[in-house]
């Protein structure tokens, strides 16, 4: 079998590297599970041990092989491979030997009618997360797509950040939030969304003053230079972030699923329709615009559509205030300030954040120092 049963133009043969990708799937896909169960089951240590060990594994055996196999296709595919593989068989045995695995038929359609919808709206983030490279393909020269391609990667430890900060509160959140929370549940959900909030926006304007030099130390800044240009406004999108997370987490605690493809093919179809309409005018900027319009946008139909089932008590300071303030302060000046100057207004965008926070979460800040002192005192 070879990929030239879809596109004819190639020579790549599907054995063996399209049936090691797709054995690789699903030993991550088995590592994904198992990682769930971790977070439901409130056991952070194991889910993140799990999740470490698969990130060394992924690194040493993909160094590994391309020792053995220096510029050739099999070493990155066959590391990833190696790693995945080893992870899951452990998982698989350790589930084994503790609970075995049992099926019950009678909890399936029920499963099936929930998860059915959540499972189209994760494939169709996942399609908005990867699809806008093939229209920038049709759009603007390849070596675009790749500069806007590394960009995008350069920004993944932000997501990598944010996600886990919520993965770790989802279950606790859901839980209290399913079987009906207290008021003193309700002001602990809340102030953890405030915190990510704040997290987000500590972390992207920290990573403006880190990342570019990290990228010049691996990168040659004549053929990837553009890319530090287009970090900060592509950065924008991960400040609304935490404020998405909120909008989405009732979804699941409410067992309210039906409309979320509905949502997000709305969403999709905003995004793509603002590319084709921004790029042929503004180049790659055009992109980066229309995924901070469709991150709004997907805010606002989430809040639109949970609304009748789940009230909302944030603070519209804290969640939409100051990301709004520190966002619009990037996307006016990146474009009108010379790249001679980036990290002296890098920084004043650090230093605008940090004020803002101190200014607006002084109470929880004075919070904090009472508790480290008064352990510090007491130890």
């Amino acid at each position: 079998m070879k990929f030239e049963t879809v596109k004819p133009a190639t020579a790549v043969a599907f054995a063996p590297f399209g049936w090691l990708s797709v054995f690789s799937g699903v030993c991550y896909g088995l590592i994904k599970i198992e990682s769930a169960l971790f977070q439901v089951k409130e056991l952070p240590k194991h889910f993140l041990i799990v999740n470490l060990a698969t990130f060394f594994l992924l690194i040493v055996c993909t160094i590994a092989a391309f020792r053995l196999f220096p510029e050739d296709l099999f070493a990155p595919v066959s590391g990833r491979f190696l790693a995945s593989f080893a992870v899951a068989l452990f998982l698989v045995v350790r589930t084994l030997r503790q609970t075995g695995i049992h099926f019950r038929w009678f909890l399936l359609r029920p499963l099936f009618q929930f998860n059915l919808a959540s499972f189209v709206y994760q494939l169709q983030q996942w399609f908005m997360a990867y699809f806008d490279r093939v229209i920038l393909a049709f759009l603007l020269p390849l070596s675009s797509v790749g500069v806007y391609d590394l960009a995008m990667k350069c920004l993944l430890v932000i997501d990598l950040i944010l996600i886990g900060l919520n993965s770790a509160f989802m279950p606790r959140a859901i839980e209290v939030l399913s079987r009906g929370a207290t008021p003193a549940e309700r002001t602990e959900i809340n102030r953890f969304y405030h915190g990510l909030s704040a997290a987000s926006l500590l972390v992207v304007t920290l990573a403006m003053v880190v990342l570019p030099p990290v990228v010049l130390i691996f990168f040659d800044f004549e053929r990837y230079g553009q890319v530090l240009a287009l970090l900060p406004v592509a950065s924008v999108a991960y400040l609304v972030k935490p404020l998405r997370l909120a909008m989405a987490m009732p979804f699941g605690a409410l067992r309210y699923s039906r409309p979320l493809p509905f949502i997000y093919l709305a969403v999709m179809a905003l995004k793509f329709a603002t590319m084709f309409w921004l790029i042929p005018y503004v180049g790659l900027w055009g992109a980066l615009y229309a995924t901070i319009f469709a991150a709004c946008a997907e805010i606002a139909l989430l809040y639109v559509a949970i609304k009748p089932q789940f009230t909302f008590t944030m603070n519209p300071v804290k969640m939409v205030a100051i990301p709004l303030c520190v966002g619009s302060a990037i996307l006016f000046f990146e474009p009108r300030v010379y790249s001679a100057h980036a990290l002296l207004l890098h920084a004043i965008y650090l230093a605008l954040t940090v004020l803002l926070l101190v200014t607006v979460y002084r109470k929880e800040l004075t919070e904090l120092w009472m508790r480290w002192k008064n352990k510090r005192l007491s130890s």
